[in-house]
């Protein structure tokens, strides 16, 4: 149960608390529907020759979508060995298909003009079932972008508590703000989903609660800082870096300037903060010195959101100092 410590501060809930036996059998109870659903996919029976053109994208809006580049990989690679794995679809009450997934293939599948691609068709398969199997795709896909996987994540807590991916967001934001001391206590139906939240969070072996609430701004980041980051052009650090530029001419002209001629870390920081007017170059100063006093490469060691966590600490105290 959350709790506060004497200092006042509010601290993450132990680890058995009032509402774990009803979080873990949430927890049970989705997991199980989810295994369900994906040996439902195993319906050999079902395989079938579908054209592409009769199958239509989700009714809901499918956010995580791979770079043009992934998929002209995935098109050679099909080439060369055949498609090797069916796509999903369900049929919905009016007979029609609604891909479920597989839209790498469908795209990779055009690109050879070809017109049928082998399908698994599933029946009476609800919305949130759709989205339940699409989300848990996307989250096992080894070469998932930060930006992508974050919306996953969104989706995935959305179905799992039956809200909305704007409804989960402002709930972690209040939770961050219950951390900070900014918000009094919590309800309990509200602790019971901060814990559930949490539970997840922490299977995925890379969030608590506050790591991911940090990497929620990835989602308002320029739409050409997202395609480059699922090229692999650039790390979702230099993404956060390169955001600090309002022109957009002078993004894509440093995204091109990095993929073509190669930049360090430091010079993509001095070059944003001269582009900026030197605005950003005391944040620059802060930064340095803090690698310099606590050993920059442990600095460079910590996980993308710990180094993250840390620039907007070190930004909070140039604000105070200035």
């Amino acid at each position: 149960m959350l709790s506060e410590e004497k200092k006042g501060k509010k601290s993450l809930p132990p680890r058995i608390s009032p509402y774990a036996i009803k979080v873990e059998e949430k927890t049970a109870e989705f997991e199980k529907k989810l295994e369900q659903l994906q040996e439902s996919q195993s319906e050999i029976n079902k395989l079938k020759n579908i054209k592409i053109c009769d199958i239509n994208s989700p009714q809901f809006h499918d956010r995580t979508s791979p770079s043009k580049a992934s998929i002209l990989e995935l098109s050679k690679n099909i080439k060369e060995v055949g498609l090797q794995q069916p796509i999903v679809v369900r049929k919905l009450s009016d007979g029609s298909l609604e891909r479920i997934i597989g839209y790498r293939r469908i795209e990779a599948m055009k690109l050879l003009e070809e017109t049928e691609i082998p399908t698994i068709v599933l029946e009476n398969i609800s919305d949130s079932d759709a989205m339940l199997m699409m989300v848990s795709e996307n989250l096992q896909r080894e070469n998932l972008n930060v930006y992508d996987e974050t919306v996953a994540l969104l989706e995935y807590l959305a179905v799992s508590l039956h809200k909305t991916v704007s409804e989960v967001k402002s709930f972690l934001f209040k939770i961050k703000n219950f951390y900070g001391s900014k918000i009094k206590d919590l309800t309990d139906e509200e602790k019971e989903n901060h814990d559930f939240i949490n539970a997840i969070l922490q299977r995925t072996g890379k969030f608590t609660i506050q790591t991911f609430v940090n990497r929620l701004r990835v989602l308002n980041l320029n739409e050409l800082l997202i395609e480059a980051m699922r090229d692999n052009k650039i790390t979702y650090s230099i993404a956060i870096e390169l955001q600090k530029l309002k022109d957009e001419t002078k993004i894509d002209n440093i995204i091109k300037e990095i993929v073509e001629q190669g930049m360090t870390t430091k010079d993509i920081i001095d070059r944003v903060g001269l582009l900026n007017g030197g605005t950003e170059r005391s944040r620059v100063s802060v930064l340095t010195t803090f690698k310099k006093v606590f050993n920059e490469s442990k600095f460079n060691k910590l996980s993308v959101d710990k180094k993250d966590e840390i620039r907007e600490l070190l930004e909070k105290i140039q604000r105070i100092m200035e």
